[in-house]
């Protein structure tokens, strides 16, 4: 759900096309589905930045199904980051939200709680230093966790 209250879908469409470059969008860069739910297939320029950061990453723009945020499209000094490339590294959770997600799996490895692993290793990209500070255990050892959890889930 973003931040503008508009629902955000797949950038894919029923068919697998690109929804953007196939579909009719309105200036908002969204439009409403058969039922008529109003949603985005990716950024928009609607979207309201909740807290944009002071040193160029942009601000909190809706949340996963999952809870996790969804942020805007700029990473560190402002540069273009996505949340693909984000997912690509080998140290960084890509969760789903089902039983058999990265940080569901890696919690059980470690021996904590879903969600306090979830909240100490914070929205992307994950703080795992303050992770190992706030759940007592070490840095690599979380790291090692969530790789072998990626490994398990094929992503």
């Amino acid at each position: 759900m973003s931040s503008s209250g508009a629902a955000i879908f797949s950038a894919v469409d029923g068919r697998g096309d690109d929804a953007p470059a196939h579909e009719i969008q309105d200036r908002c860069s969204g439009h409403p589905e058969l039922s008529g739910q109003y949603h985005y297939h990716g950024p928009s320029d609607c979207m309201t930045e909740v807290s944009p950061g002071t040193d160029g990453h942009s601000g909190l723009v809706g949340y996963a199904v999952d809870g996790f945020g969804i942020f805007g499209s700029r990473g560190s000094l402002a540069s273009s980051s996505t949340a693909t490339a984000r997912q690509n590294r080998n140290d960084q959770p890509a969760p789903t939200g089902g039983p058999g997600d990265i940080l569901t799996l890696a919690a059980k490895e470690l021996g904590v709680d879903i969600e306090a692993l979830r909240q100490a290793v914070g929205p992307p990209p994950p703080n795992f230093r303050h992770a190992a500070k706030v759940l007592g255990i070490s840095e690599s050892r979380i790291k090692a966790a969530m790789r072998r959890a990626r490994q398990q889930t094929g992503n």
